[in-house]
């Protein structure tokens, strides 16, 4: 950071000391909690709104041709795609497949991959609706004749035009007891572009289905899922791109969802974990405050050791409640993010402190110069002007030459 040379060191070290806290906490997720390690291809928007829960490690591949010209897009193909098979089931645990990215972005093997990395190492596929996805459209093609249509527990076809896609759904679920059904309140969901004629196949269990007014119901699948050899393969059918934005919930459809894949088990308390996952947003937007206040008392040269001291406990808190929450101690994760939130409150209260000390003598200091400038001021002006000590008497101060 550019204020690092001039920062004082305690505020360099409490900066340190909560990167590495929280750093530590993800790498010795390995023992006691799973991060789910994620290859993610189409567009980004989608991903800060995720990637605050501690439980995802998201890759993401820009692979969207209504975003990127197609040499973009294979060269971000290059840059991220594993280089081999083994890189890809060793490095990554689930696969998702956005709306936005289409079949022509892909080589065959990277698609046998994926497929045989499914059926054969117990990674996790995911795809969701749009232009791109399932059957295509126009000029997109489908993706049923390929390895991941295999895999995929849908069946689907292609479209000329996906104009009817635009449509208000409502989720009707089938499979209340399902975990991914109770780890959200479905019955708020509402999309507004979703993928029809997809069917379920023979084997896969269809959880939900889509609720669309004027049509008949439980005939569009909403999410459908199987077990694909050692692995598990999901079909999300509405956009997960451009729908569902006002819904509250809709980062923890995407991060459930995602879970889901991987292993089958979102946390049913879900308004635990949607509490718990905007505080863990939200204390990354307060103590950037917190250290901004911390930079500028110190930079007035106040003493800011007492709130470093407080932020530093308050790091250690969340990264403490980070790793609650990867192994499941929801409970648990969500009071010491209550601990951790009261030790940043504290800390932004004694570096507001520190910053008006700091502000009270830069005022006080402004004052005397200023007051001190305009006492000497009169000082001279009245020397000169009105007691006229250094001037002496001429008897003409002004000739005319003619």
């Amino acid at each position: 950071m550019i204020f690092f040379p001039i920062m004082h060191i305690g505020t360099r070290l409490a900066l340190i000391i909560g990167a590495i806290l929280i750093l530590a906490s993800l790498a010795c997720s390995a023992e006691s909690g799973q991060r789910i390690r994620t290859l993610a291809f189409g567009r980004y928007w989608w991903i800060p709104k995720v990637t605050i829960d501690p439980t995802l490690d998201i890759t993401y591949v820009p692979a969207c041709r209504y975003d990127l010209e197609d040499r973009e897009i294979q060269r971000n193909m290059r840059m991220y795609m594993p280089r081999t098979y083994s890189g890809l089931v060793e490095n990554y645990d689930v696969i998702y497949i956005t709306g936005a990215a289409g079949i022509r972005n892909f080589k065959l093997n990277w698609l046998t991959w994926f497929k045989d990395s499914v059926r054969k190492e117990g990674l996790g596929l995911l795809m969701s609706g749009g232009s791109e996805a399932f059957g295509g459209r126009a000029d997109d093609p489908s993706w049923s004749p390929s390895p991941v249509g295999d895999t995929l527990p849908v069946t689907f076809s292609w479209v000329i035009f996906d104009s009817h896609f635009f449509v208000r759904v409502r989720v009707d679920v089938v499979e209340p007891e399902d975990a991914l059904m109770r780890s959200l309140p479905w019955e708020d969901a509402e999309h507004g572009y979703m993928n029809l004629g997809v069917r379920g196949k023979e084997g896969a269990e269809v959880l939900s289905f889509a609720e669309i007014p004027g049509r008949p119901k439980r005939v569009e699948p909403h999410t459908v899922w199987w077990e694909y050899g050692e692995g598990r393969s999901v079909a999300f059918t509405p956009s997960t791109l451009s729908s569902d934005t006002k819904w509250e919930y809709f980062p923890d459809m995407l991060i459930n969802i995602l879970i889901y894949t991987y292993d089958g088990s979102p946390s049913p308390d879900y308004e635990v974990v949607h509490n718990l996952r905007l505080s863990l947003g939200t204390y990354h937007t307060a103590r950037s405050i917190a250290m901004s206040l911390m930079e500028f008392a110190d930079k007035m040269g106040a003493s800011v050791r007492a709130p470093e001291l407080t932020l530093a406990k308050a790091n250690e808190k969340v990264a403490e409640a980070r790793q609650l929450f990867l192994e499941r101690k929801m409970d648990e994760a969500a009071q010491t993010m209550e601990l951790a939130q009261e030790l940043l409150d504290e800390a932004g209260v004694r570096a507001v402190e520190a910053r008006n000390s700091a502000m009270t003598w830069v005022f006080v200091i402004e004052w005397l110069v200023v007051t001190g400038t305009f006492l000497s001021s009169g000082v001279i002006l009245h020397s000169l002007l009105i007691r006229r000590r250094l001037y002496r008497q001429v008897a003409v101060t002004r000739s005319d030459q003619r």
